[in-house]
Parts: C-alpha cells; sequence; structure tokens
C-alpha cells in the first residue's frame, strides 16, 4: 500500500478488540473522553521521551543545557529528541519545555535508584522481548525499524532500564499508596451509567485492493474476480496474498466496530448490512473492500462488576495526576538543577 494511503486507512480503521476487559477500559477512559488514563500520566510521557532517544554521540564541544546533579544534558541530545517528537507534540511543547520533561524524568530516575528501586539489564531485556512480541512486527522488521531510528537493542535495552525504573518507582511511591474504597466506585459507576453502554458491535474480515498505479475500476475489477473465489476457509490465505491494508494482515483483516466509530461510511454500511458470513464488495476513497461480516454483537450495558477493575484503575491514575507535582516538588529540594538556557536554539 502506498504510504499515503495505508496512513489514511489506518487512521480511519481503527482496530478494537472485542474482548470485555477491552471494551470497558475504551469506555470509561477513552471513548467516553475522560482524562483518566490507566497509568501514571506523567510515566507515559516521561516514557515516549525516552524511548525514541537516538545515538546520542557527545563531542567535547557539545553545549551543556542543564545539569542534574552529577549528569549533563547536552545541546545535541535535546536537539535529536526533538526532532523525533511527532508534529502534534511540537505544536505544544517547545525545546525548552522539552528540557524541563528530560530534567524531570532524570531527577525521578536518580531518586529511584537512591531508593534501590533499578530495573536490571536482564528484566528490561526480557521487557523488550515482550514489547516485539506484542508489536506484532517480525524480527527483520523490528530491526528494520531499529536501523531506520539509528538505534541498536543495547540501546533500546538502556532506555527501557530507565524507563521501567521511572514506572516502578512512581508505582511504589504513588500509585500503590492510593485506595479507591468499593463505595467510591459504586458512586462513580451511579452518576455515569451512560459511559457503560455499549453500542451494537460488527466484527469483520476485510482484504484492501488499492494501488495508485492502477485506476479504481480497475481495482473493482481485480476485487469482482477475487470474491468469485474466496471461501470463509481461505479468507485469511487471500489477505496475506491480496490486501494492501499491511497493518491488519497478520491479524486476518480484522476488525470490530461500532456505527459511530470514525471509519469510513461505505465500509460500516456495508458490514452492519450483510448477515454473519456474508461476503461482499464496496468502494471507498482508499480502494475496494472485499469484506467478510463475522459476527453481530448486540448492544449492551457493562455491569459494576464488570466494570470494577477499569473504574479504580482510572480514579486512581486520576488521584495521582493530583498529588504528582507536589510530589515532584518535594523531591527536587534534594537535587542540584543548573539550567543554561541561553545554550537553546
Amino acid at each position: 500500500m502506498a504510504p499515503k494511503v495505508k496512513k489514511e486507512v489506518n487512521k480511519e480503521i481503527q482496530v478494537e478488540k472485542s474482548n470485555e476487559e477491552n471494551v470497558i477500559q475504551e469506555t470509561t477512559i477513552q471513548n467516553k473522553r475522560r482524562n483518566f488514563l490507566p497509568a501514571i500520566a506523567v510515566i507515559i510521557l516521561i516514557a515516549i521521551l525516552l524511548i525514541v532517544i537516538l545515538d546520542l554521540t557527545k563531542q567535547e564541544t557539545d553545549k551543556i543545557v542543564a545539569e542534574v546533579n552529577d549528569k549533563q544534558i547536552r545541546l545535541s541530545e535535546l536537539n535529536k529528541l526533538y526532532e523525533t517528537l511527532p508534529e502534534e507534540y511540537k505544536q505544544t511543547l517547545d525545546k525548552k519545555s522539552l528540557l524541563d520533561k528530560m530534567i524531570e524524568s532524570e531527577v525521578i530516575y536518580q531518586e529511584a535508584k537512591k531508593a534501590g528501586i533499578e530495573v536490571s539489564q536482564g528484566e528490561a531485556r526480557d521487557y523488550l522481548v515482550i514489547a516485539k512480541a506484542q508489536s506484532g512486527l517480525t524480527e527483520e522488521q523490528f530491526n528494520e525499524k531499529l536501523k531506520n531510528q539509528k538505534i541498536n537493542e543495547e540501546d533500546l535495552t538502556r532506555e527501557y532500564v530507565k524507563k521501567l525504573t521511572i514506572k516502578n518507582f512512581l508505582n511504589d511511591k504513588l500509585l500503590n499508596k492510593i485506595e479507591i474504597s468499593d463505595n467510591q466506585i459504586k458512586d462513580y459507576y451511579n452518576k455515569n451509567k451512560a459511559q457503560f453502554k455499549i453500542d451494537q458491535q460488527v466484527t469483520v474480515r476485510h482484504i484492501l485492493i488499492s494501488d495508485e498505479s492502477s485506476s479504481p475500476e480497475k481495482q473493482e475489477e481485480k476485487a469482482a474476480s477475487l470474491l468469485k473465489e474466496i471461501t470463509k476457509d481461505n479468507f485469511c490465505d487471500y489477505v496475506k496474498q491480496y490486501s494492501t491494508d499491511t497493518a491488519s494482515i497478520e491479524n486476518c483483516g480484522e476488525y470490530t466496530f461500532t456505527k459511530n466509530d470514525p471509519l469510513v461510511q461505505e465500509f460500516k454500511d456495508l458490514s452492519f448490512k450483510q448477515s454473519p458470513g456474508q461476503i461482499g464488495i464496496v468502494k471507498t476513497q482508499f480502494g475496494t473492500h472485499i469484506i467478510q461480516t463475522i459476527k453481530k454483537t448486540p448492544a449492551k450495558t457493562i455491569s459494576l462488576k464488570d466494570a470494577k477493575d477499569k473504574i479504580r484503575e482510572a480514579l486512581k491514575a486520576e488521584q495521582v495526576q493530583i498529588q504528582y507535582q507536589q510530589f515532584y516538588q518535594e523531591l527536587l529540594k534534594n537535587n542540584k538543577i543548573d539550567i543554561n538556557l541561553e545554550e537553546i536554539n
């Protein structure tokens, strides 16, 4: 799939697993736009900042923009890290603000080591193995991605050591000390019942036929020809061989969604119109889709019992965000911070 088409398709057709735990998390935290995060908010930001650091080669003449105790942060580190940020982050995060976040993560990391909470290289490597498996990438694809980012597994393991150490420290000092009662959970559920309503969902598999070198008519002809050969038993084989939606190939082109999810309307219409087991064709702005409707899940309301753990997690995360700034300010009293903003350009 051409990069532009792939990017748009991935944006429009969002993967939603149909198991209830993920549905609960999405409903209580994401879909209803509550600003509760399933983990400590600052960990997420720090993790983003740390994990994308490139090969930071320090030169003797490199300017020092900050020092956290005996740890120097150099201009090359700041510049290279800033370059890796997605454009949407750059709109709200300038280099001076990014430097503050780098200092923040370093302060917390040093405090974690003082407290004896430091993840070992072995633990970080084990975590990396899990991350690689969950990425859905082959070993070759994973290594190619690292190569493109100019980073190797040793660098990545080192950054995971920092990321996990910071996470464990904040969990120990903040998250694990927060208690949420059953009454608080019940009160939240009763006041926000609308958040726990799940619309009817449909699960489909699809094959996207899209080629910028081919006309829409030719793409439609190819899809119609393939439709004559495709059955429910060989559908996944055809996904692997013909689909240009590379993000869903390993999952047999499968997606689960509701009528209100931000997908292409034609795609949604055919998916819900078909009965389970039916296979049809629809043309959209991204190409021609061969869609197999797998199942339809009726609308329902998640029970308090099933939502309880996710509500507790969300309420704890909210309390962490409230307490974090005071916690960090206390940490700063035990650290020497020197910043040279005039060196930033």
